[in-house]
């Protein structure tokens, strides 16, 4: 079995587990490494907010990795009752989220005496079970209303996803987002304001850039962003309006930001999908 070992990983560890039928064995944090999630900063308009690393979970960024290897990650979404057909009858293990203590990813493996039966992706030192059982109730209980289900089958197409726009794009998203942090924290914001940004803006760099950068071992990177979160969560402890500047450095912030860009930009240059890196071909913002 793969376990976490990275913040958010339960989709990369379910990704991890199901390659193992396939006789493939890569730890989550190989996983998000080979699929260059660690170099990709956007935007997401589902979500209302910035995201890297571990919340990239479309099924194109687990595919660039499972091309390489002639497979195919295929994700369908289902109503409710719709899905709980398509389990009843599939063959397979497949991946799902579903509402144990927060929308969690599971394998699932099958039935057994009336029982639905799933794999916990969880971390090595964990005391939660290793399976989930639910019968048919229940699970229905788990579910949201709309239930996305993903399984790995051999690839027998020639679709192919190049991930260098989207670390191209990066760039640009990075460069937006550190002139959006710095409105923000430069301006007096009321709680309701501070708890909304915290989510938007801040948990892009203080949870997901930094679980990429300590996988991929930029340590002095981690230590960084490590200090000004702590004074980030000072100040946002303080649960009392109030202008951010004053608690937390900006220049530290962007020497931060400074940083991500040039690893980017490295991982860019060194990659054997470079074809001339030209920010003016990619997106607008």
């Amino acid at each position: 079995m793969k376990y976490m070992t990275f913040n958010n990983s339960c989709s990369y560890a379910g990704v991890a587990n199901m390659l193992e039928d396939f006789n493939i064995h890569i730890e989550d944090y190989e996983l998000a490494i080979e699929m260059k999630v660690p170099f990709i900063f956007k935007y997401d308009e589902k979500w209302g907010r910035y995201i890297s690393g571990s919340m990239l979970q479309e099924d194109k960024y687990f595919n660039y990795y499972l091309q390489k290897l002639g497979l195919r990650f295929i994700e369908n979404e289902f109503n409710r009752e719709d899905a709980l057909i398509f389990l009843h009858n599939l063959n397979n293990k497949a991946m799902l989220g579903l509402n144990i203590n927060g929308m969690h990813a599971v394998i699932y493996c099958g039935t057994e005496n009336g029982k639905y039966i799933f794999l916990n992706n969880r971390r090595e030192d964990s005391n939660e079970p290793k399976y989930y059982k639910y019968d048919f109730s229940e699970l229905r209980k788990k579910m949201n209303q709309n239930v996305a289900i993903g399984y790995i089958e051999k690839d027998i197409g020639n679709l192919r996803f190049d991930i260098k726009e989207e670390m191209e794009n990066s760039i640009l998203y990075l460069e937006k987002y550190r002139s959006e942090v710095k409105n923000f924290c430069t301006k007096g914001h009321d709680v309701s304001s501070l708890k909304w940004a915290m989510n938007s803006l801040f948990r892009a760099l203080f949870l997901d850039v930094y679980s990429m950068m300590d996988i991929i071992g930029e340590t002095e990177l981690v230590i960084s962003i490590a200090k000004v979160r702590l004074d980030y969560l000072n100040a946002m402890n303080l649960n009392k309006a109030l202008n951010l500047s004053e608690y937390i450095s900006l220049s530290e912030l962007n020497k931060i930001i400074d940083r991500y860009r040039e690893i980017i930009e490295l991982e860019i240059s060194n990659s054997s999908y470079n074809d001339g890196y030209n920010l003016n071909n990619h997106i607008n913002l």
